[in-house]
C-alpha cells in the first residue's frame, strides 16, 4: 500500500518544463526570459536577450525596450571593449547589427544548477553572424519566503572560435540589472544604494572593494530592495557602477579560451521593504558560503 501511495505521489508531480521560466510557490511569475526573435529593422528591440524580474507581489522591478539608454534591459550581460581576432565588439550597446540570440534550452544540469533552473544557450554574434561567445545563462530560486526571495543567476561563457578578451569601462560591461525608466523620468525620486562598510568610491558613480551592492526601489508607499551579491568563486576583485536611475551591477576585465570558459555565479535576493546593510551583510554571508556546485 505505501509504495502504490508513493507512485501516486511521485505520479502528481510534474516534470519541469524545459525553459520554463521561474515561478514562486504560489504561481506567481519571478523571472521572464525575452528572446525576441532578431531583426534588423528593429534593432534596438530585437538584439539582446534579458530577464524580466518581479517583486513577490509581481511588481515589475525592470526595463524592457525602449526608454533612457535603449540597451539597459532587465538582467542582462555583455561587454562594450570585447576583443576577438584583432577586432573589438561592442557587446553593450550592439550599436552595428551585433546581437545575442537565442538558440535553444538545455537540462539545468548542463550548468549544475537543480531541476527546474532555466537554462539558456545563448549566442554573442558579430553583424556577420559569426558567434563569438556561446553563453549558458542559467536562473535558479535557491530559496523562496513570504517577503523575499533569491535568484542563482549563473552565466557561463566558452570561446568557440578563439580566444576572447572581455573588458570595458564600468558604466558598460559585466552583469547588471536595469530599474524601471520610471527612474529616469524627469524629476523622479532616485533608486537608493545599500552597500557594506569598507566599500571605497572610485569616483563617477564606481566602487570597488564590496561584495555586494543593494538597490532601493520605491513605488509610492510600496518599496523593494534588489541584493545583489557576488559569487565567491568569480575570477578577480569585481568593480561596481551604480546609478541614481537604477542601472547598477559589476564587472572584470578577463580573457576566455577554448580551454577556460567564464563561469559567473551571482546570487539576487528581491525583498519587500528596505532593507539595511546589516540585512544584507547577512544574506551575503549566508549565499556567498552557499555550496553552489560548479
Amino acid at each position: 500500500m505505501l509504495a502504490v501511495l508513493a507512485h501516486g505521489l511521485a505520479a502528481q508531480t510534474p516534470e519541469p518544463v524545459l525553459g520554463a521560466d521561474l515561478k514562486l510557490p504560489g504561481g506567481a511569475l519571478a523571472t521572464e526570459l525575452v528572446a525576441p526573435r532578431w531583426d534588423p529593422e528593429h534593432q534596438r528591440d530585437t538584439c539582446k536577450v534579458f530577464h524580466h524580474v518581479r517583486a513577490p507581489d509581481g511588481t515589475l522591478l525592470t526595463k524592457g525596450n525602449g526608454g533612457r539608454f535603449e540597451h539597459h534591459k532587465g538582467l542582462f550581460v555583455g561587454w562594450n571593449h570585447t576583443r576577438w581576432r584583432q577586432r573589438e565588439i561592442d557587446f553593450w550597446h550592439l550599436p552595428k547589427r551585433e546581437r545575442q540570440v537565442l538558440r535553444s534550452f538545455v537540462p539545468a544540469s548542463e550548468l549544475d544548477l537543480p531541476k527546474g533552473a532555466q537554462v539558456a544557450r545563448v549566442d554573442w554574434l558579430t553583424s556577420d553572424g559569426e558567434c563569438v561567445v556561446a553563453e549558458w545563462r542559467g536562473l535558479a530560486l535557491a530559496a523562496t519566503a513570504p517577503d523575499h526571495y533569491v535568484l542563482h543567476l549563473r552565466n557561463k561563457l566558452t570561446a568557440p572560435a578563439g580566444d576572447v578578451h572581455l573588458a570595458g569601462d564600468p558604466q558598460h560591461s559585466g552583469q547588471q540589472f536595469r530599474s524601471p525608466q520610471c527612474f529616469a523620468d524627469k524629476g523622479a525620486a532616485p533608486v537608493l544604494y545599500v552597500r557594506p562598510d569598507g566599500a571605497k568610491e572610485q569616483g563617477n558613480d564606481v566602487w570597488t572593494n564590496c561584495d555586494w551592492i543593494a538597490a532601493v526601489q520605491r513605488y509610492g508607499d510600496k518599496t523593494f530592495t534588489i541584493l545583489r551579491i557576488e559569487g565567491p568563486r568569480n575570477p578577480g576583485a569585481p568593480t561596481w557602477s551604480t546609478r541614481p536611475y537604477g542601472r547598477f551591477g559589476a564587472t572584470r576585465a578577463i580573457t576566455v579560451t577554448r580551454d577556460r570558459p567564464l563561469v559567473l555565479d551571482q546570487y539576487y535576493v528581491v525583498a519587500n521593504g528596505a532593507r539595511d546593510a546589516a540585512w544584507c551583510s547577512a544574506q551575503a554571508r549566508r549565499w556567498r558560503g552557499h555550496k553552489a556546485r560548479r
